[in-house]
């Protein structure tokens, strides 16, 4: 890893409904899921109801992928998506 990048993980409610979100060891965030996006079986996509990427967006993020102008949809990477 390299100092420049982060790793992602985001952690799902049984019921989907809110997500943890950790960007390296930073404190985790909360947030309620609008949505989910799957493909076969595995999710891909998760649309949060608030901003959460504005404080990492100078970093590279490693395993999932943050966008999104009013709140974030996280993305997992190709290479994260195979493995998981």
């Amino acid at each position: 890893m390299s100092p420049h990048s982060l790793t992602v993980s985001v952690d799902l409610s049984f019921d989907e409904t809110i997500a943890t979100v950790r960007f390296g060891d930073r404190t985790p965030i909360v947030s309620k899921v609008l949505g989910v996006d799957r493909e076969d079986g595995s999710v891909v996509r998760v649309y949060l109801d608030r901003f959460i990427h504005k404080t990492v967006r100078s970093y590279r993020l490693e395993n999932w992928t943050a966008t999104g102008a009013i709140s974030t949809i996280l993305e997992k990477t190709p290479a994260f998506a195979k493995n998981s």
